[in-house]
C-alpha cells in the first residue's frame, strides 16, 4: 500500500492516481525519493563532521598525555635524587706525624664478608642504546602499545646487563608472563627493575624499587620505563 502525499489515504501500489483525491502517485514516489536523498547527504555530513572532531579530540588528548607523563618523569626523579651534603670546613691544627702502616688489600669475598661499602658495577662497554625518552612515549601512544612492548624488551636486556646480572628473565618471557597473569607479573617485574636501577646508581640500597612498584600499581609504569631509559643514557654518557 502507497500513501497519497495530497490527502494522506491509502492506495494500492500499481494506481497511478489517488483514489480519493486523483492526486498523481508518481509525483509522490518522486518526492520520497527525493526526501531519501537529502536525509543521505545529511547523514554523510554529520559522519564527517564528527570524524573530524573524533581526530581533533585525539590529537589534543595525545599531547596531554605527552606533556603529562613528561612532568610525571621530572617529578619522580627531583623526588629521588637525594639533596647535595656541603662538605664540612675542617679548621687546619698540628698533628704529630705518625708512620703510614702499609695497605693490605682486600679480597671481593673479604669485601662481602666484612659487611664493606657497596661500589657500583662496571659499566659495560657497548651495553645499552641512548635512546630519546620523549620520542619513546610518544611512539608507545602512536602505536598503541606496541614500541611499548618492544622498549620494555631492550630495557630488561640492557637494565640487568649493565646492573651486571648474568642470570636473568628474558624480555619475551617477561612479556608473556604479564599477559598470563594480566599484569601481576608486571608489578614484580618493576619492581626488580628498580632494585637493578640503585645498583647501577651505586646505591643498592635506594628506594626505587618501592617507587617503581607504586607507580606500576597506579599504571604509570611508562613513567618507570623513562627513568630506567635515564639511567641507561647516564650509564653510557659517563660510563
Amino acid at each position: 500500500m502507497k500513501i497519497c502525499p495530497e490527502c494522506g489515504a491509502q492506495v494500492e501500489d500499481n494506481v497511478r492516481f489517488c483514489t480519493n483525491c486523483g492526486a498523481s502517485m508518481t509525483d509522490a514516489v518522486e518526492k520520497v525519493e527525493e526526501a531519501a536523498e537529502e536525509v543521505a547527504e545529511t547523514v554523510e555530513e554529520a559522519t564527517a563532521e564528527a570524524v573530524e572532531t573524533a581526530e581533533e579530540t585525539v590529537e589534543e588528548a595525545s599531547a596531554e598525555v605527552e606533556e603529562a607523563a613528561a612532568e610525571a618523569v621530572e617529578e619522580v626523579k627531583e623526588t629521588v635524587e637525594a639533596p647535595a651534603v656541603e662538605p664540612l670546613e675542617v679548621e687546619e691544627t698540628s698533628a704529630p706525624k705518625v708512620d703510614a702502616a702499609p695497605i693490605v688489600p682486600i679480597s671481593s669475598s673479604d669485601d662481602h664478608s666484612s659487611g664493606s661499602s657497596y661500589s657500583a658495577p662496571n659499566v659495560r662497554a657497548g651495553v645499552g642504546t641512548d635512546r630519546n625518552i620523549v620520542v619513546c612515549i610518544i611512539l608507545t601512544f602512536i602505536t598503541c602499545g606496541i614500541y611499548g612492548l618492544y622498549w620494555m624488551y631492550m630495557l630488561n636486556k640492557e637494565i640487568n646487563e649493565l646492573a651486571g646480572e648474568k642470570e636473568y628473565t628474558d624480555g619475551v618471557l617477561v612479556i608473556v608472563f604479564c599477559i598470563i597473569t594480566c599484569g601481576i607479573y608486571g608489578f614484580f617485574w618493576n619492581f626488580k627493575m628498580g632494585e637493578q636501577v640503585d645498583k647501577i646508581n651505586g646505591n643498592p640500597d635506594g628506594n626505587y624499587n618501592i617507587i617503581f612498584l607504586i607507580l606500576s600499581i597506579f599504571e604509570l609504569a611508562i613513567v618507570n620505563h623513562a627513568i630506567m631509559q635515564d639511567t641507561i643514557n647516564k650509564a653510557i654518557r659517563h660510563g
